[in-house]
């Protein structure tokens, strides 16, 4: 199973733009993942890591709760494999525009989780190149187009 959590932007802060990240709980495996970045110990005795869900809350308020929505019928395998791609960039401080947009990367994992193959050095046809590709430059850039991308799939196409 895989949940997508939103956090809306505040009405009262300007600074805080809402956030999204996805848990993944199944046969799979399991991981949350966020693009959070977190500050890491100074003495190096931890292995770095990324943000956990209590990160979130904590950076988002308590009185900011997520919406949710969980999704049963993924391919949780090729959304962890991805995570797993990304995670060793993002705990090494790696950062581009892509990766600093938490919805952006949310809906880019609920695609591949989808089966819809979005790595563009894989051995798939042109046609599902082209068809990635267009998928991929609709990604969400906010909470409310991921939030209309994530009810499309429940209502549509994840039956």
């Amino acid at each position: 199973m895989l949940t997508l959590r939103i956090w809306l932007p505040s009405a009262f802060d300007t600074r805080k733009l809402g956030f999204a990240s996805i848990e993944v709980d199944g046969g799979a495996g399991g991981a949350y993942m966020s693009v959070r970045p977190i500050k890491q110990e100074a003495n190096g005795q931890m292995q770095p890591r990324t943000a956990r869900l209590a990160d979130d809350v904590e950076a988002e308020g308590a009185d900011n709760h997520p919406r949710a929505w969980r999704f049963e019928r993924m391919k949780e395998f090729r959304v962890l494999r991805l995570w797993d791609q990304f995670k060793g960039l993002a705990v090494n401080g790696f950062r581009d525009d892509a990766t600093r947009n938490a919805f952006h990367f949310c809906d880019m994992l609920l695609i591949a989780g989808q089966g819809i193959d979005i790595d563009p050095f894989s051995p798939a046809s042109f046609t599902t190149h082209a068809r990635s590709a267009a998928i991929l430059s609709t990604l969400a850039t906010n909470a409310s187009i991921l939030s209309a991308h994530a009810n499309e799939y429940l209502k549509v196409r994840h039956w």
